[in-house]
């Protein structure tokens, strides 16, 4: 329904075929999402901590700097992982509110599946295709791993 909605929204604005603000709207919805899973996590983060620091004489700023950031670094590797594999994988939105000159990745690769349409039909593209879409999720995969793990269980639960 929300599509619907967005598709008629770009098009009264004439703004349908524009990749700025096919962001626009991946940056508006992934904005409740991260926003409750970084609060979930830090709630988990003991106030302890910042008592601490502040007895040993550390300013807020130092306290954010020097605790806080280096703790909450697994949140921000597993929201940058999930914030790039988002739109790179997208099909629907991508198919609708772009022109056939300003295609993605994801919508070249299902075109190349369509058995009538002999200009792009080729299963051999079709599986270089999915081998290059895979390529950048796997090198952010590898580079992230580290923080995944421990980002997707911490803030889950509240123990």
């Amino acid at each position: 329904m929300g599509m619907v909605a967005l598709f008629l929204l770009f098009r009264t604005f004439g703004i349908l075929n524009s990749p700025n603000y096919l962001a626009l709207i991946y940056i508006a919805g992934s904005i409740p999402y991260n926003t409750f899973l970084v609060r979930g996590f830090m709630r988990n983060i003991p106030k302890s901590l910042d008592e601490a620091a502040a007895i040993d004489g550390a300013s807020p700023l130092q306290t954010l700097r020097l605790i806080l950031f280096p703790l909450i670094v697994p949140i921000i590797g597993f929201l940058a992982v999930s914030a790039f594999m988002g739109p790179w994988l997208d099909f629907i939105l991508q198919a609708r509110f772009l022109q056939p000159e300003n295609i993605t990745v994801s919508v070249w690769l299902f075109r190349t599946t369509d058995p009538f349409n002999t200009l792009f039909y080729n299963p051999l593209r079709f599986m270089a295709g999915a081998l290059l879409i895979a390529i950048p999720i796997m090198v952010v995969q590898f580079f992230m791993q580290k923080y995944l793990v421990y980002g997707l269980t911490s803030g889950a639960e509240k123990g």
